[in-house]
């Protein structure tokens, strides 16, 4: 069997002869950071779409380039990064305006597409999802705690029958 790539290892790491390596290719500028619970709330296309905005907005912010909190991300490069259509890419966007996550602005000839994501907003949103979590997690240790009794009170019964 031919292969046209031809592995060689350096040190643990797989490269392979003209094409990028393994830490280049997992490298955290190649993921979108998506958070769980987001997804939960906003959906999966939604959640994607914000996670690649507040990476540019990171991005535009340590370059010193943001004008008033806003910076600009086409279409194209959504794609690019997420692989979503124009048509899911407009509907998860009027999704995160509704939750008021982000802001839109539309500017200059041709026209350009302005962001800003409301850091405040999304610390509210996270305050929120945070305290359901725990509630869950207060609720789910509640539960365990139930159940390990009712198996031990179970397990006495069987020891003194």
């Amino acid at each position: 069997m031919f292969c046209p790539f031809q592995p060689a290892t350096w040190e643990g790491f797989l490269f392979i002869k003209g094409y990028m390596s393994i830490l280049s290719i997992l490298s955290s500028s190649n993921y979108i950071v998506v958070n769980k619970d987001l997804i939960q709330s906003l959906g999966l296309e939604s959640a994607v779409i914000f996670g690649v905005l507040a990476s540019e907005a990171d991005y535009w912010q340590k370059e010193n380039r943001l004008d008033d909190g806003f910076f600009f991300c086409t279409v194209k490069k959504i794609r690019e990064i997420t692989s979503l259509s124009e048509h899911v890419q407009r509907q998860a966007i009027v999704n995160l305006q509704k939750m008021k996550l982000i802001d839109v602005k539309y500017q200059g000839l041709p026209k350009t597409r302005y962001f800003k994501v409301n850091e405040a907003q999304v610390l509210e949103n996270f305050k929120i999802l945070s305290t359901r979590a725990l509630n869950f997690k207060a609720l789910e240790t509640e539960n365990r705690r139930i159940s390990n009794n009712h198996i031990s009170k179970n397990q006495n019964k069987d020891i003194y029958s």
